[in-house]
């Protein structure tokens, strides 16, 4: 007996099964792909997924088509369709993932670093860069620009802590400048800066502590940066010595050799001040030397009526052999 169906139609029934199925695991394929490149952030996954993603639709529409039209035209409708939405879900992808040219990506643009040049940086955000070069000349980089700073190559130039200042050191003066744009220029539109007398041995916040030497005197004198002319304090620090104890002896700084235990006996008693350090309010300046004048040690109180002596301690001497 013969059949009377179309072998055809049994043949593209089973090509239409077969481009659902595809279409189906395909489009599995692609999600899966797009749930771990999500999940472990990978470009390849997140790529793959969009191809696989095209190739699941062109497959499913193929599976649509069935029998309508030519098999060639269905099969150049579902390619071009399933290449048209990977290039949609890939293309856009790639070209966020590129790199820009540094050039593109840089706030400030200097000239190349020499082989001398030095960078200094702070960890606090939001701070300048300092480039020192060689010839002298500090630069100072941050988000809207570079600024620099004239200086010798033999001059110090640093940055505070905070990167809110920076200080330039020559051999006579320090100048602290002021690194905050929203503060107003100096006399030649320059940054902002106070000219103080010595060196700087310490900088926190608005305050300062410098170290002026003249002759062989040497004064320490703390500074707020808000109203710098007048001192907050000032001490005196000898370059040579640590200055003369109320004997008239002067003490060296740093002695030859440590003192041992029995000097304190073969040297003269020393008178120390009975009060307090003569202060002067209006200099806020505190004296550490002792006035001038007599010895304020006290002298030995004698013994009253009916008082017994006090006792006396001797140290006998060993006896031979001991």
């Amino acid at each position: 007996m013969r059949g009377t169906g179309d072998p055809g139609t049994g043949e593209r029934g089973a090509d239409a099964t077969l481009a659902l199925g595809a279409a189906v695991t395909l489009l599995a394929l692609a999600g899966i792909c797009a749930l771990l490149g999500g999940h472990f952030r990978l470009g390849a996954l997140r790529l793959a997924a969009g191809i696989l993603a095209g190739a699941g639709v062109g497959a499913g529409l193929l599976a649509a088509l069935g029998t309508r039209g030519r098999r060639g035209l269905r099969l150049l409708l579902a390619a071009g369709t399933a290449l048209a939405l990977a290039l949609v879900l890939t293309v856009p992808a790639v070209l966020n993932s590129r790199i820009p040219p540094l050039a593109q990506q840089a706030d400030v643009v200097i000239d190349p670093l020499a082989e001398d040049d030095l960078v200094h940086s702070l960890p606090a955000p939001d701070t300048p860069v300092l480039v020192r070069r060689a010839s002298g000349l500090a630069q100072l980089l941050d988000a809207q620009g570079t600024r620099s700073i004239d200086a010798a190559p033999e001059d110090v130039v640093a940055l505070s802590e905070d990167g809110t200042r920076a200080v330039h050191v020559t051999a006579e003066t320090t100048e602290v400048l002021t690194l905050d744009r929203s503060a107003s220029g100096g006399a030649d539109g320059g940054l902002p800066s106070i000219s103080l007398d010595g060196a700087p041995l310490a900088l926190d916040g608005d305050l300062i502590v410098m170290r002026h030497c003249e002759e062989e005197l040497c004064r320490l004198t703390g500074h707020d940066l808000t109203a710098p002319e007048t001192p907050l304090w000032s001490l005196l620090d000898a370059e040579e010595t640590r200055g003369i104890d109320p004997a008239g002896h002067e003490i060296p700084a740093r002695p030859a050799q440590p003192p041992g235990p029995l000097d304190a006996l073969s040297r003269p008693a020393r008178s120390t001040p009975s009060g307090p350090p003569a202060c002067c309010p209006p200099s806020r300046c505190a004296s550490l030397l002792p006035r001038a004048g007599p010895s304020s040690t006290p002298p030995p109180a004698s013994p009253s009526a009916g008082s017994s002596p006090a006792p006396t301690r001797t140290a006998a001497s060993p006896p031979p052999g001991r």
